[in-house]
């Protein structure tokens, strides 16, 4: 999108503006913030409503292309309903609305655009000129969107412009959507083949990575699940162990489990310290079961995954 701005920033209408990064956007709420309010941080009740919130609920809006009472709703109270809900939500937009829209008065001074306005400015341009779309999406044969699943409603808008003279080659998995919390909408990879005429599935069933005793467990999910997937996952490995299912209260828990777990393993002479391995998401995911396995004195080396 920078690209096409640079090339026709007449058409966008953005001459010799220049994109800023996150940092950037937060600095500039921030100083919205110390303008209006004369201090750095708002709260409103037990609510901080500091730059990285305020910037973070603006942004939703923007990418769901919601207004901002129902952004406030999903970043702050998770689309809980009520009329004391609805309550707070009026009064925080009416703290948070005057610091947004200085920060967009700031960058418009400035001739600044974040991220979302490089997104937005061309998605709303092409699908308002007729011309200038059909020119720009002659020039591309084939677009590839990788992690269909995890695109939100902006980014579609701006994927709609490209349809008619383009190929799309869509990859993602259907059962799967971690990026909610930015406003990806995994229906837009359910309801693909009825939003794009003429366009055909292939489904990716064999799976290299799993044995079958897991995939059973997760074809048996997705036939509970009320969307229709139609499809059977089957694994190139072949037989394995059966997965447990382990139900904990807490993080605590989980990691005296799992530390439990490999001491028993130990001392039933099945496993060596060695043949163990926690697979978690994150870093911070693996701070308690390292802490677990030093309090047990079980040795432990954390391995990173710098990708």
């Amino acid at each position: 999108c920078m690209e096409l701005i640079t090339r026709f920033e007449s058409e966008f209408g953005l001459e010799g503006y220049s994109c800023i990064d996150e940092d950037d956007r937060e600095s500039a709420i921030s100083i919205a913030i110390g303008n209006l309010c004369n201090k750095k941080t708002i709260k409103y009740e037990n609510i901080k409503l500091d730059k990285s919130i305020i910037s973070d609920i603006y942004s939703y809006a923007v990418n769901t292309r919601q207004n901002l009472s129902s952004s406030i709703k999903a970043k702050l109270f998770q689309l809980s309903t009520g009329e004391d809900i609805d309550t707070k939500i009026s009064n925080i937009k009416e703290i948070i609305s005057p610091i947004i829209e200085n920060y967009i008065e700031y960058k418009h001074t400035h001739k600044y655009i974040d991220y979302d306005d490089m997104l937005m400015a061309v998605a709303k341009i092409l699908k308002q000129n007729d011309g200038l779309r059909k020119y720009i999406s002659s020039l591309y044969d084939h677009i590839l969107i990788d992690e269909m699943q995890d695109t939100n409603p902006l980014q579609w808008m701006l994927i709609e412009s490209f349809m008619d003279n383009c190929h799309l080659f869509c990859v993602g998995d259907d059962a799967q959507s971690i990026y909610g919390f930015r406003g990806a909408d995994f229906k837009s990879i359910h309801s693909f083949v009825d939003r794009v005429p003429n366009s055909e599935v292939y489904k990716l069933e064999e799976n290299y990575r799993s044995t079958q005793e897991i995939l059973d467990l997760s074809n048996w999910l997705l036939d509970e699940s009320p969307l229709k997937y139609d499809k059977h996952l089957f694994a190139y490995r072949g037989k394995g162990e059966k997965p447990i299912m382990q139900y904990v209260d807490d993080d605590w828990e989980e990691a005296e489990l799992i530390t439990d777990s490999i001491i028993k393993n130990v001392r039933q002479g099945k496993k060596k310290y060695k043949d163990h391995m926690a697979l978690t998401r994150s870093a911070y995911g693996a701070r308690l079961i390292e802490a677990a396995c030093i309090s047990k004195k079980i040795p432990v080396i954390f391995i990173k995954n710098k990708n």
